[in-house]
């Protein structure tokens, strides 16, 4: 109780506290809460941890960075990191690079973000076209049935 209050008005306590009150769940989650940078110190397993992954990237999205493989692969996560800054799409597990859900996030916001699609996603109307509206050079780096696409190439020469 003592160290959760503690680490709930200064998360920098965390570093003072038992190792027992370090690899606490409750207290590494009020600490991350408060300070999503304190996701970087919080063990492997609660790294990736859903509820910990969550509570650090909606507070700061480069905490995705930090992520364990299993939230970098989650689709609720990778969403709340891209959604904020599209640039964590790179680091991104392959299958959510491949989701056209997190790509469309991620290149409706940063079109650039379209490199690191999945072979699915470049080839994907939605996510080609969310792309291109936003800078047309894009439409080059398409795969060759979205540069066949009449929509995808209209949206590149509009935008042009």
């Amino acid at each position: 109780e003592v160290a959760l209050a503690a680490v709930r008005k200064d998360p920098r306590i965390f570093f003072h506290a038992a190792p027992t009150m370090q690899d606490n769940e409750e207290v590494m989650l009020a600490a991350v809460r408060n300070d999503p940078k304190m996701f970087f110190h919080a063990a492997p397993e609660m790294q990736d941890n859903k509820e910990f992954a969550l509570a650090a990237v909606r507070n700061d999205p480069k905490m995705f960075f930090h992520a364990g493989p299993t939230m970098r692969d989650n689709k609720e996560v990778a969403l709340a990191a891209v959604s904020k800054d599209p640039k964590m799409f790179f680091h991104a597990a392959p299958e959510m690079q491949d989701n056209e859900e997190v790509a469309l996030a991620a290149v409706s916001k940063d079109p650039k973000m379209f490199f690191h699609a999945g072979p699915t996603m470049r080839d994907n109307k939605e996510v080609a076209l969310a792309a291109v509206r936003k800078d047309p050079r894009i439409f080059f780096h398409a795969a060759p049935t979205m540069q066949d696409n009449e929509e995808v190439m209209l949206a590149a020469v509009r935008n042009d």
